[in-house]
Formats: C-alpha cells, structure tokens, sequence
C-alpha cells in the first residue's frame, strides 16, 4: 500500500496473494499500513486472508518443509516474496482508483441533500469544541432556544473528509465518543433547517474504525 498521507477507506475485492474474489472494504490510516475489513461496522470483521497473509503455508504449495529444510534466512525470503504479491495487487488498485491526493476537496452542503438519514465514511479533517455555543449567542433569544433544543447535546462540530473527497461539516455530540483528527469515522447524519443558521448536518450516530496495522 502506498504512503498517502492521509486515511482511506473504499470498497474492492479481495486483491491479497490474487484475490479470493470477496467483496472486502480497504482501510488504510496512509502511512502504508492497510487492514480489509468484511464490513465497515462492529464489531469490524478482519477478512480472513488478511489475517492469514503472513501464513504461507497453505498458498506456497503445501506446508512449510519440516525444520531444517530452510534456513530462516531462506523461509524469510519466501515470506517476503509472497507479501511482495499482495503489496503489488495494493500498489495496482490504487493506480486504478487514480491519484486521489491530487484532487480538491469539496464541501457538501446539507441543502444539497433532502435525504432523511446519510452515512459518511472518511476521516476527521477539523474539529471545533463547543462549536455550536458560539453561534447559537451570535442570535436572538428566541433563536436561542429552538437552536438549543433541536442540537441537543451535539454541541461541537467535525468535518468529514470521504473517498471521494467530498467534505461533510456536522454537529456532533463528541462527550460519549473519543475523536481525534486523521481518524477514520462512519457517521450516520441527516440535514435539518436550524432557525437562523439555516441547513446543517447534524451527526445521529458515530462509529470509529479500527486502526489498520
């Protein structure tokens, strides 16, 4: 998996050792590391061949030959040769998706979308603390309190940052949740009207994804 800089997560088929052909989701946090999970929520199931890539007994043509039969010098070598297959079926489908680093970010506005309920999945740009506060005493009392009452606890406000690059600012409750920026999130979001802030997105539920090792 290539360094991009910044988290990833998209779907794909299985691409370790030529693929079992199951339809996974690819997670990495851009620093090389990668993890392909079954589903993108908990409690996030590890494809199995991701978790048996470092077993090659069973994909190099039977089982590892009885001790003595290769020195480790020579049995790390094959199991650098067969990582090498996965790596490079990794390197081939980020060149497929195209140079997602080069592309602009662009921001979604909740009037955008009239859905009821979305779901995002990307990784925290921004976060604001007590975001809402401040704009909510920019405002008349009465505005006060109809803002108050339909944010609720979903005082602060993130920014979301999917594979496509399209960026999602939300409020959110964060009291329950730990976020920190460059983490990889599913939210689940909707788009209201707020008296005198107009559309927003507000975050219904959150859910962090595992870091990839």
């Amino acid at each position: 998996m290539d360094i991009l800089g910044h988290p990833l997560t998209y779907p794909t088929t299985c691409f370790i050792d030529g693929g079992c052909g199951a339809s996974v989701f690819a997670h990495t946090n851009g620093n090389g590391d990668f993890v392909l999970f079954d589903e993108l929520r908990p409690p996030w199931p590890i494809h199995s061949c991701y978790l048996n890539r470092f077993c090659p007994a069973e994909e190099l043509n039977g089982p590892r030959p009885a001790s003595g039969a290769y020195t480790n010098q020579e049995w790390a070598l094959e199991v650098a040769r067969h990582n090498e297959g996965y790596r490079e079926a990794a390197r081939r489908a980020s060149q497929e998706r195209g140079e997602k680093s080069a592309r602009t970010i662009v921001k979604v506005e909740p009037s955008d979308l009239a859905q009821s309920s979305i779901q995002v999945l990307g990784w925290v740009q921004d976060i604001f603390e007590r975001r809402a506060e401040k704009l909510i005493r920019a405002t008349g009392e009465l505005a006060q309190q109809a803002l108050r009452k339909a944010l609720g606890n979903r005082t602060s406000q993130i920014t979301v940052v999917d594979s496509e690059f399209k960026s999602y600012t939300m409020f959110i409750d964060i009291h329950q949740k730990v976020i920190a920026k460059r983490s990889t999130v599913a939210a689940q979001m909707r788009a209201i009207s707020l008296l005198g802030l107009g559309a927003v997105f507000v975050c219904d539920e959150i859910d962090i994804l595992p870091l990839a090792n």
